[in-house]
């Protein structure tokens, strides 16, 4: 029983009963048939939900002959959980290697935060719509929880980015994984960049349209590279907090709207307006992984 799969809530699942001849505080052990038969291919790292967290965990994961072992980063989990012998665990399939933890103890009760924690995460560990899970993720990679999107709302976002007119120089960039949920960096349009930014490095600055708060960021100049002899501009450093602060989604458009530029301590500086048109106006905090 304690390592049989069943269907159940249109998910599939494994239930895992902890054995006192297991050291399963510091790695778990699952046959190899159990892990695969429900997700076919296992990649080296799956992810946990557990009742106690609103934080995924990454967790290694070691081939065996016949068994698969969790090992970097279960030992924090089970640690975080209290694990015992005899909890049984139910694995919940939810897709992309992520796995949602219920746990039981002897008795039979589930573990579960107190009522006003789970207040303060509402909405955090349950039905989490998964977009962006990727093999190796790290720390500093975040998943979106934003509800399913559609086709045409992806478009409407576009074309409202599209329509922007100004007088002043600008450029239009619609956001990837990489832009906001992971990685964390644009590559600027060449147009753009060769027109109006030095051929340098500089650091931009920021703002929203009417906002007092600015972010600088780092924009790096390459002068072409191995793959092709045309120069590209990247902003990286100072980017992530911008993004997350503004809770920017994959799909997400911005127009930088550039208002001033000159040398500021030997170092050229230049001032962008950002106008951020959203695939979805509702704003649902990310949701970071923990590594």
């Amino acid at each position: 029983m304690e390592n049989s799969n069943y269907h159940h809530r249109d998910q599939p699942a494994f239930l895992k009963q902890l054995k006192d001849d297991e050291e399963f505080s510091s790695h778990l052990r699952i046959p190899n048939a159990v892990l695969t038969d429900i997700v076919g291919d296992i990649s080296n790292v799956i992810y946990l939900k557990g009742p106690l967290s609103t934080e995924l965990h990454e967790i290694g994961v070691k081939l065996g002959k016949k068994s698969i072992y969790l090992t970097k980063g279960w030992k924090e989990f089970a640690e975080m959980h209290a694990l015992q012998i005899s909890d049984m665990l139910i694995f919940w399939y939810e897709g992309w290697s992520m796995f949602k933890v219920e746990i039981f103890d002897k008795k039979g009760s589930m573990k579960e935060r107190n009522e006003e924690e789970e207040s303060l995460s509402s909405g955090q560990i349950n039905n989490i719509p998964i977009r962006m899970i990727k093999k190796n993720m790290r720390s500093n990679t975040y998943l979106s929880q934003r509800r399913d999107i559609t086709d045409k709302e992806r478009e409407a976002a576009k074309s409202r980015a599209k329509d922007f007119r100004s007088g002043k120089p600008f450029f239009e960039m619609g956001m990837k994984d990489t832009s906001v949920y992971r990685h964390f960096y644009l590559r600027l349009p060449t147009p753009f960049a060769k027109e109006n930014l030095p051929h340098e490095f500089c650091t931009l600055e920021l703002k929203l349209p009417g906002g007092s708060k600015k972010w600088g960021v780092n924009c790096r100049y390459t002068n072409g590279g191995e793959k092709t002899d045309q120069p590209h501009w990247r902003i990286n450093k100072g980017w992530r907090q911008f993004s997350i602060d503004n809770n920017l989604e994959e799909g997400d458009h911005c127009v930088f709207e550039m208002i001033g530029k000159k040398e500021v301590e030997e170092k050229i500086k230049v001032w962008m307006i950002v106008r951020i048109f959203r695939v979805v106006n509702e704003i649902v905090p990310l949701l970071k992984v923990k590594s």
